[in-house]
């Protein structure tokens, strides 16, 4: 379930295909700080979550590492609600692309 960029301008425009275009295996963040809703969340059996992420238009399954998990303790129920990528790790293997959030800030509750 994937929402118009109009309805929800808080959401960065172009930032999944942002997001998979960085550099493998370096931490990205800086300036580019895409705000991004989670549409989907599901726990691993080692209790890291998996997210799928969207900018509105694209999509991108991510992994929260533990430091990320630490900030969004106590936060709202992911589902449906908007984060914001502070740093991340993108890496690339054998055809696949993973996308590692380091850092995170939990922004709100779609309306």
């Amino acid at each position: 379930l994937l929402f118009a960029i109009e309805a929800f301008p808080m959401l960065t425009n172009g930032a999944v295909p942002h997001l998979l275009g960085c550099d493998d295996s370096v931490a990205a963040g800086g300036s580019f700080q895409p705000a991004l809703q989670v549409v989907e969340v599901h726990t691993l059996g080692n209790g890291r979550r998996l997210l799928a992420i969207s900018d509105g238009e694209h999509f991108v399954v991510a992994v929260l590492n533990q430091a990320a998990e630490l900030q969004l303790q106590g936060a709202p129920p992911l589902e449906f609600c908007v984060i914001q990528l502070l740093s991340w790790t993108v890496k690339r293997r054998e055809g696949h692309t993973s996308v590692f959030i380091e850092q995170v800030r939990y922004v709100n509750a779609m309306p």
